[in-house]
């Protein structure tokens, strides 16, 4: 019983996590909204630029794709094709959700793995931009690490309810 909670405890704080990389995400967009907004008014008005808008606007595409994974995938967001899928027995359709699932951790693991071994050579080897900002380029490469380490999350997460879950229905195929 007190491994059941454990696992449940975990459980919600990988969906709070998630959640909160879906929070992230948006601010990402909000404040690269806002940039861009000043950047307009600013050539418009004055005839000036930020000179940063674009790098920063970048940047935070980054951090908007890369932390809203898990949060999508929590959400049952993400795109399925359930033409043929759709007509296998339940069973089977159970089978290859949780192969997707373990397939898609093993590839986001594979992807972590060289993406923070990226961020941390481009820490150590000091590398930044060849623009006005100078920005530490570890910093947007550690976005897609902490992004993606929330999306493994996530799928050990989904790996472990459809385990638990085996017999019942997949019900989350939503038409497109």
């Amino acid at each position: 019983m007190n491994s059941l909670i454990k696992k449940l405890r975990i459980s919600r704080i990988i969906d709070w996590l998630s959640t909160f990389g879906g929070v992230l995400a948006g601010l990402c967009i909000i404040i690269t909204m806002l940039f861009l907004c000043v950047e307009i008014l600013l050539r418009a008005i004055a005839d000036r630029s930020t000179f940063i808008a674009h790098e920063l606007s970048g940047f935070l595409l980054v951090g908007f794709v890369f932390f809203s994974l898990a949060y999508v995938l929590k959400n049952e967001g993400h795109i399925r094709i359930a033409l043929i899928t759709s007509r296998l027995p339940q069973k089977f359709q159970n089978g290859l959700e949780l192969l997707m699932c373990v397939l898609s951790l093993a590839y986001v693991s594979y992807f972590l793995w060289w993406a923070t071994d990226l961020a941390i050579d481009s820490y150590q080897s000091k590398e930044v931009t060849q623009t006005i900002m100078g920005t530490p380029l570890f910093i947007p490469k550690f976005l897609v690490s902490i992004g993606l380490s929330l999306f493994a999350l996530q799928l050990v997460t989904r790996i472990f309810g459809r385990i638990k879950s085996w017999k019942k229905p997949i019900t989350n195929d939503k038409p497109l």
